[in-house]
């Protein structure tokens, strides 16, 4: 504590720990001898928790989910294969097959940013950090999960356009209703 004249300092800093704090004392300001006390919080971010904050939050974790739940509900209604005719046999490429990768790509981008608000907003406004150790842990795991899943389905999209690509050929040679075709490549 400093004393200069008839005011005091004190600087408390020992904050580390996140949640409510009362600090009180007596001050001598007007020549009264008076005393005080009064309650401040500590958070993650430093700011306080308030109505704004929070909508904003509540906002974007809406907007979120809502898209999620939009491209999962998509993800079934487009064609995951090519167009076979009422025999099994293939008779064109259906190239809208190559968008169900993509949304479910976004699917799981949607996913990853919803474990981090959820992580961030627990972290910043909560006052024990179990939720937000949880939530930031699985978003980490969904998150390095991502490096071998972009391999993964690269080599897979490629080798479908390798297949779609002789598919092609043998159709425009007629060799379509080939059952040992339809073997090999289906």
């Amino acid at each position: 504590m400093s004393k200069d004249d008839t005011y005091y300092n004190y600087s408390f800093c020992n904050t580390s720990t996140l949640g409510e704090y009362i600090v009180n004392g007596v001050g001598d300001l007007d020549g009264v001898r008076t005393s005080w006390a009064y309650n401040f919080e500590v958070t993650g971010t430093g700011f306080e928790f308030n109505q704004s904050r929070s909508t904003f939050y509540i906002g974007s974790l809406a907007v979120l989910v809502f898209l999620f739940v939009i491209t999962v509900i998509m993800i079934p209604k487009i064609p995951n294969g090519n167009d076979t005719d009422s025999f099994g046999m293939v008779i064109s490429i259906n190239k809208l097959k190559y968008i169900r990768p993509v949304l479910y790509g976004i699917a799981y981008s949607l996913l990853l940013a919803i474990t981090f608000l959820v992580s961030n907003v627990a972290t910043a406004y909560m006052g024990s950090s179990l939720v937000a150790d949880l939530f930031f842990v699985i978003y980490q795991l969904m998150y390095w999960m991502i490096i071998p899943m972009i391999f993964i389905w690269f080599a897979w999209f490629f080798v479908q356009l390798f297949r779609d690509r002789e598919v092609k050929r043998l159709i425009e040679r007629g060799l379509g209703g080939n059952t040992l075709w339809k073997e090999q490549y289906l």
